[in-house]
């Protein structure tokens, strides 16, 4: 599997993580995003051993890999996020403050060069535990993974507009 290949699949992981919350209701959101967070390592977990076929060692490692550089991971992006909205900030106020714009694309430039650099390093560590074969499996059963989530994410964004 390619670098690129594989490094489609930690975003992945953080997808599941992130956006995961919006699936879960009736709790408060501390709770709901435990409860989420459960489920998808619970899900992950099968999804390693029925679909990628690993062992319980072989899986534990690579969970260990996937969740090591998880709050790295989760404050580089709200950095992002955060220089995304000041830009969208200063289109909307239609400003022409050139240093600012600057700044906050610099910033993002610099936190998603911080992204793929954690990414390569946890493609590097994956690649020393997983077989060629094994890593192609990943890639595909995270990508079906991606795609079944997102179905339930569309899903449930459509039952919550509908009650409103």
């Amino acid at each position: 599997m390619t670098p690129y290949r594989l490094s489609a699949l930690i975003p992945l992981v953080l997808v599941f993580t992130l956006a995961a919350p919006a699936l879960a209701q009736g709790a408060p959101p501390a709770t709901k995003r435990a409860q989420v967070e459960a489920k998808m390592k619970e899900i992950r977990n099968r999804m390693l051993r029925e679909q990628v076929g690993l062992s319980e060692a072989k899986a534990r490692q690579v969970e260990a890999i996937l969740e090591k550089n998880q709050a790295e991971r989760e404050s580089l992006r709200q950095k992002v996020q955060a220089h995304r909205r000041a830009i969208g900030e200063l289109l909307a106020k239609d400003s022409n403050d050139q240093p600012a714009y600057s700044r906050e694309i610099k910033g993002m430039r610099d936190t998603q060069r911080q992204i793929q650099a954690l990414r390569d390093k946890e493609i590097d560590e994956l690649q020393k535990v997983l077989t060629p074969k094994e890593q192609a499996k990943l890639g595909v059963a995270m990508q079906q993974m991606k795609r079944r989530f997102n179905q339930a994410v569309r899903r449930h964004q459509g039952a919550d507009t509908s009650h409103r």
